[in-house]
């Protein structure tokens, strides 16, 4: 039932992704000026969300504890969609990137590939930078101890066992391919991305919010997570927009299938022109 339910959310979500590339390509390219990858401003935003998940970690229990008890029933309906949104962010997240590429590639959609290609870039780039903080914070999840939130080992989290909570992997996957998601249509669809980047940020939010009603994570570990994706997720479309000749965007831009002459239902991939 879940994964039907994360299948047709996957194709809800395509099938948004090619309205909106396809509005993209119709509105007029605004040029805009190279900024900075990094600026201070950026180092600024990160410490502050780093003192609030900080500031929170003494009252993780607490409100830990007040979402789930205040939270859907098993086996009812917002119980159900709390597993969605959880499912939705993984795999969900890399399937959709992935996607939203080979449905480019195959219709001749440049930019709906472009926008899949560096989705994926986002979340695969984010996983490896949650994997490497997990290891090093090395905290203990809230199954393992469910009345102590301030239990950290540093390294303890590379052998999991469940010391490895902070940051959420899931809620850093969702903000990663969101921020991605909003930063190829605000570049694109400028007037467009105004309503789709507040739903696409509230449903990355859920995500989080399943994760600590799951007892998967404290509710620090989902701001951490969301520093993480959203940052990540920012960084890469800027470094592709300013860098858009790159060695993987050359490389995998150039990829196409082809239904192959002698067999129809057969597609071929030929790379180059």
């Amino acid at each position: 039932m879940i994964s039907r339910s994360v299948s047709g959310s996957s194709c809800f979500v395509l099938a948004a992704l090619l309205i909106c590339s396809t509005a993209a390509a119709q509105s007029a390219d605004v040029g805009r000026a190279a900024r900075p990858l990094f600026r201070r401003h950026d180092a600024l935003v990160g410490a502050g969300v780093v003192a609030a998940a900080a500031a929170i970690v003494p009252f993780d229990v607490r409100l830990a504890e007040f979402i789930v008890d205040f939270g859907p029933k098993k086996h009812s309906f917002p119980y159900t969609m709390s597993k969605v949104f959880d499912n939705l962010a993984s795999p969900g997240a890399i399937l959709v990137g992935a996607g939203a590429y080979a449905i480019g590639r195959v219709w001749g959609n440049t930019r709906l590939a472009d926008l899949g290609l560096h989705t994926s870039e986002a979340v695969i780039l984010t996983g490896a930078e949650t994997y490497v903080l997990k290891g090093l914070a090395g905290r203990d999840r809230p199954l393992l101890n469910p009345n102590d939130a301030t239990r950290f080992r540093f390294g303890g989290g590379v052998k999991r066992g469940g010391h490895n909570s902070m940051p959420s992997g899931h809620t850093s996957a969702a903000f990663a391919a969101v921020a991605a998601l909003n930063g190829e249509l605000e570049s694109r669809w400028s007037h467009g991305s105004g309503f789709v980047g507040p739903l696409l940020y509230t449903g990355a939010g859920l995500v989080g919010v399943a994760r600590v009603y799951g007892s998967r994570h404290w509710p620090s570990d989902v701001i951490v997570g969301a520093l993480v994706g959203t940052s990540t997720g920012i960084k890469v479309v800027r470094y592709n927009h300013a860098h858009s000749n790159n060695r993987i965007d050359r490389w995998l831009g150039a990829v196409s299938f082809l239904p192959s002459p002698m067999h129809p239902e057969t597609w071929l991939v030929r790379v180059g022109s």
